[in-house]
């Protein structure tokens, strides 16, 4: 059977079946977090967008009902802006199936654990008086808030950094 001048023989499979049911199967992992980071970015967009327009049309004391500073309020616009299109980039390549995606995602995890805690100490240290009116159960809920959010956007960066999402990965 090994005859060089034979021709080969192929190996007829059913469109409905496969030789290996594993073979081409992607993890839907990527794309599925990628397209609900797609929309919760896109709510995040809109709400910064909402408080720059307040801010600008002269309505800044609704946006600032507890007296922060002008520094703080620039900076919490600006980090939300980066929060909000970050993973605007990230997103898209998760659902491409990039590896890309899944790097900045890492990052950007990074970048959550150093500035949501930072936030607060900030108020705590620099701004007494609005931490103090900030003080009581908004400040147990904000704090709950922040752990749960953690939580929430590490059980992700798990899902992403698992073997088999990693080498659906390209």
């Amino acid at each position: 059977m090994n005859n060089p001048y034979e021709s080969p023989k192929s190996v007829v499979v059913d469109e409905n079946q496969q030789l290996d049911p594993n073979v081409n199967k992607k993890t839907k992992i990527p794309k599925v977090i990628g397209i609900i980071l797609l929309v919760l970015s896109g709510f995040g967009i809109i709400g910064m967008l909402m408080s720059l327009g307040m801010w600008l049309s002269g309505n800044a004391e609704l946006m600032n009902p507890q007296g922060h500073s002008i520094p703080y309020l620039i900076a919490t616009l600006v980090m939300g802006f980066i929060s909000s299109l970050w993973p605007i980039y990230f997103s898209i390549q998760l659902i491409k199936y990039r590896d890309r995606g899944r790097k900045h995602y890492n990052y950007f995890m990074i970048y959550l654990v150093i500035s949501l805690p930072l936030t607060h100490l900030y108020r705590y240290f620099f701004e007494p008086q609005s931490f103090q009116a900030f003080a009581g159960s908004q400040l147990i809920i904000s704090l709950t808030t922040l752990l749960i959010s953690l939580l929430i956007y590490g059980f992700i960066w798990y899902l992403l950094n698992k073997e088999k999402t990693k080498k659906a990965l390209s």
